[in-house]
């Protein structure tokens, strides 16, 4: 059941105040996975503007450039409560762990990749479904994810030259590899959470409504249950730097896979 709290106190708990504390944090005992409190809160999610591109021209002149932010209209206020959600991307050694040994692309510490949406909540079922376990997880929302992916910052812009390289895996990062990187090498956000961004693509359990901001309730809202495609989060390690951004809106097919694409959790309860 949705609870009603204060307009009021959820921007205070939004506030980079707020985020700045020391997470709480559980450890998931099967596979050692850390999971990260977020304090319930409401934010303005997506965006009422055209991203403000940089100032270099080679930007301005990518056919993405136009329609940047074509999805995430119109920027609107959405109010969620507290949840647990996975500090990392799943990783390689967490997938084994769950689903079989033999599988999952890359280094342990590596975050899983090639998976389907339905994959990704089928290791989330499993995870939940140890001898006496009263918890069980899911795949965020897209709203849980944005939110969770600000860290209470409420504007954003492309980031450029060391600000990128510092905050995101994506494919002008200095050394040059075109592969994903081991799990949480780079700086968290102010939440606690590592590789929001870039690293692979993420998973959310809402189906693709190019319009769904249009619709959404106040309160935790979820969107496009029967659609074929499934929203994507965060770009990857061979994403363009104006994609890394939080309010940046991907879709793929729910039972296709790619090697960019990966995933993390919510605890449920």
């Amino acid at each position: 059941m949705i609870r009603y709290f204060p307009l009021a106190l959820g921007l205070m708990l939004c506030s980079g105040a707020q985020a700045q504390n020391a997470p709480r944090t559980w450890i998931e005992p099967r596979t050692g996975m850390p999971f990260v409190w977020i304090p319930k809160g409401c934010f303005q999610m997506g965006t009422d503007t055209a991203v403000a591109l940089p100032p270099d021209a080679m930007f301005r002149h990518l056919p993405a450039a136009r329609d940047l932010a074509a999805d995430e209209h119109p920027r609107h206020e959405v109010c969620v409560e507290g949840f647990w959600i996975s500090k990392y991307e799943t990783r390689n050694a967490d997938w084994r762990r769950i689903m079989d040994p033999k599988t999952g692309i890359g280094a342990a510490d590596h975050p899983v990749s090639g998976v389907t949406w339905s994959q990704a909540r089928a290791f989330a079922e499993r995870l939940g479904a140890g001898p006496g376990s009263k918890i069980s997880f899911r795949l965020p929302t897209e709203a849980e994810w944005e939110y969770a992916c600000r860290g209470g910052a409420a504007e954003e812009s492309v980031p450029t030259g060391r600000e990128a390289s510092d905050r995101a895996w994506y494919n002008k990062n200095e050394d040059g590899t075109a592969a994903p990187r081991p799990a949480g090498k780079l700086a968290a956000n102010a939440f606690g959470l590592h590789d929001m961004l870039g690293n692979v693509w993420e998973w959310v359990d809402d189906g693709y409504v190019a319009d769904a901001y249009a619709r959404h309730d106040l309160f935790d809202p979820r969107a496009g249950e029967s659609a074929a495609d499934r929203v994507i989060r965060g770009g990857s390690h061979r994403s363009e730097p104006m994609h890394m951004r939080c309010a940046n809106r991907g879709r793929y097919p729910a039972d296709e896979s790619l090697p960019t694409l990966g995933f993390r959790l919510v605890r449920s309860k």
